[in-house]
């Protein structure tokens, strides 16, 4: 004997009733696990579109440190996948979270919901929290390359001058090559790099950072890969 899809869909639905009725905590069971169903199904989707907002975002430059290649209010997208080299333009997270001397004075907590989509930015300006900042910076020197940051700004790597074409604006120094700039001669250790902003003498950044100048890897968020909205350049 041979049964139809429907006849057997109908048969289903009949014991399913029976069942239901004469017993009400299977109706209840049943109801839970649609439910459950439907809640997953819906934290998958969401679980998602974060992921997807997380790989490709679009972030504004709050500052000059990188001009004149990237200048304020300039909005460029970031790949959380892509590798990254000497010389890559990244987002990284702001100092204050991690620097030893700095990150005593704030808490990274709640940072987490300016990862959120769409909501992100709202929580950054409602929080004002120093530590969920993300700067703009290059990669100048990568772990165990010795470097050396003199005080116009310039990078030797392992006694070799950088060819740095985008940096126009070294730091001043006076006729005994003295300047505001602080200089840096280390080896990278492993685990972080070195980044500095192109504008070497308008950067806060690793030469300045009271715990020490290297960066974590961990705390580099991603690659710049493109200015998707260029302000007008002079």
């Amino acid at each position: 004997m041979s049964f139809s899809f429907k006849e057997i869909k109908e048969q289903c639905v009949r014991l399913s009733t029976t069942l239901f009725r004469k017993y009400p905590s299977v109706r209840l069971c049943h109801e839970f696990l649609i439910t459950l169903k439907k809640f997953l199904a819906f934290s998958l989707v969401i679980a998602s579109l974060i992921g997807c907002a997380k790989r490709q975002q679009i972030m504004s430059v709050s500052s000059n440190s990188m001009s004149p290649g990237l200048t304020e209010n300039d909005l460029i997208q970031i790949d959380s996948t892509a590798k990254f080299r000497r010389g890559t333009i990244v987002a990284i997270g702001a100092p204050y979270g991690y620097d030893s001397v700095l990150k005593a004075k704030y808490s990274r907590s709640f940072c987490f919901l300016t990862d959120l989509p769409i909501l992100g930015n709202i929580f950054w300006k409602l929080m004002k929290n120093p530590a969920c900042d993300v700067f703009i910076q290059r990669i100048v020197a990568m772990p165990g390359n010795h470097v050396i940051v003199n005080e116009r700004g310039e990078i030797f790597i392992d006694g070799i001058k950088a060819d740095e074409k985008y940096v126009k604006n070294y730091c001043p120094v006076d006729s005994n090559g003295l300047g505001p700039c602080r200089t840096i001669n280390a080896t990278v250790p492993g685990g972080y790099v070195l980044a500095l902003g192109d504008n070497r003498a308008n950067s806060w950044d690793g030469r300045f950072w009271p715990g020490g100048s290297f960066l974590p890897i961990s705390e580099i968020k991603g690659v710049a890969s493109k200015i998707t909205n260029p302000t007008p350049r002079q």
